[in-house]
């Protein structure tokens, strides 16, 4: 399963199959995840608007792991 936000009614999720074209003017996030027990986990969110050139990326910040990261404190 992946998340998907459409408009802001719209789909929240879109599964493997889901068929509705991404179309110009749409605003998507992106947000995946990794968790791992006992440890924590981390989520990024990236805002994509789909204008009339391809994407374009809203949200601003680091997108390296190093700056995306702490170091984990014993």
């Amino acid at each position: 399963m992946r998340d998907v936000a459409i408009g802001a009614g719209g789909i929240h999720r879109a599964d493997d199959g889901y068929e509705r074209p991404i179309e110009k003017g749409m605003c998507l996030t992106i947000e995946p995840g990794v968790y791992l027990e006992g440890i924590g986990g981390f989520r990024h969110s990236d805002t994509v608007l789909i204008g009339d050139n391809g994407p374009v990326m809203l949200t601003g910040g680091p997108v390296d792991i190093d700056a995306l990261t702490l170091p984990m404190q014993s």
